[in-house]
């Protein structure tokens, strides 16, 4: 009598590369895998975040800010919708700021010059200045990092 061999398990990778060119032989569309472009760290804060806590550390020092946060609360704007600042920040002079950090798009114009913008998306500019107008007692800032100008502010009016 002939013994039975024990089967060989294949590692998990390989059935998920199988279920893929299974999936893409039946002529399936694969979807496109979605990472996010900055992994948060443990403490939630994404690289450009953690910049600009750096940053605010240092104007803690220096005596321009008095306090600040990261993201210590929520706001509601309509049923289902909220907005959740990057960082709170108390100036010196008592005036409380909500910041968002966002990313700084650069791009050259055709006569050589090159322009720097702020980048945010639809939603979340949408979002900052319905904010804007529901909470007038904060003042709402978008924050980058411009490579050219050091951190710049964007103070978003209702």
């Amino acid at each position: 009598m002939k013994r039975a061999q024990p089967r060989r398990q294949p590692a998990p990778e390989a059935g998920i590369q199988r279920a893929i060119l299974a999936g893409l032989a039946r002529g399936a569309r694969r979807a496109p895998l979605r990472f996010p472009r900055q992994r948060p760290d443990a403490d939630g804060m994404n690289r450009a975040e953690r910049a600009y806590a750096q940053h605010l550390d240092l104007l803690e020092l220096a005596g321009e800010v008095r306090d600040w946060r990261f993201q210590p609360l929520k706001l509601r704007l309509a049923k289902g919708t909220w907005f959740t600042p990057d960082f709170q920040v108390i100036l010196a002079d008592g005036i409380p700021c909500l910041d968002d950090v966002k990313a700084v798009w650069r791009r050259k114009q055709a006569d050589g010059t090159r322009v720097e913008k702020i980048h945010s998306e639809d939603d979340a500019t949408v979002k900052i200045k319905v904010a804007a107008e529901e909470y007038p007692e904060w003042t709402f800032r978008r924050a980058a990092l411009s490579p050219s100008r050091g951190w710049v502010w964007e103070v978003i009016t209702p």
